[in-house]
């Protein structure tokens, strides 16, 4: 039924992302080969990730864009969840790559649902949360190290 009301926002934002620039700097995809090194029985499995990730970011930037032009409350609901989210970040290091990335699509969905689930539905919600992860994981705050042959990061 949310795919039906909001049909052509979908499809602007499958469409529009593709045309996103993300932006430039060697953080998000040094994660990715840090996470393929820590992780190397599950390389492609990374890589696929890292894909999903990218196109999940994109659209989130798409979205954000919808809403800074057409909602200011949501917009403002947006940036309101994303400080939240960087807390429960912050304060949940973890060392593993899918241990971080879980962690913080799970926090990211709880705190975006309430704000966009009514609206939107679980399923962009989902799709928002991917979006704002990889936009953290870009940004630093979600973090994994590979440790050293001396046991130093």
């Amino acid at each position: 039924m949310m795919w039906l009301m909001h049909k052509s926002l979908y499809q602007k934002m499958d469409s529009a992302a593709e045309l996103v620039s993300l932006p430039h700097g060697p953080t998000f995809d040094l994660k990715m080969t840090s996470a393929e090194d820590l992780l190397p029985e599950s390389r492609e499995a990374v890589q696929a990730v890292a894909n999903d990730l990218r196109n999940d970011w994109q659209r989130a930037v798409v979205f954000e864009q919808e809403l800074s032009d057409r909602m200011p409350d949501l917009h403002a609901a947006l940036e309101r969840g994303r400080r939240r989210l960087l807390m429960k970040v912050r304060t949940h290091p973890t060392s593993s790559p899918w241990e971080a990335i879980t962690l913080a699509q799970d926090f990211a969905e709880s705190i975006f649902s309430d704000d966009f689930s009514p609206i939107y539905g679980t399923s962009m919600v989902r799709d928002l949360s991917s979006g704002e992860v990889a936009r953290l994981v870009g940004a630093c705050p979600i973090n994994w190290k590979v440790k050293a042959a001396n046991g130093h990061n």
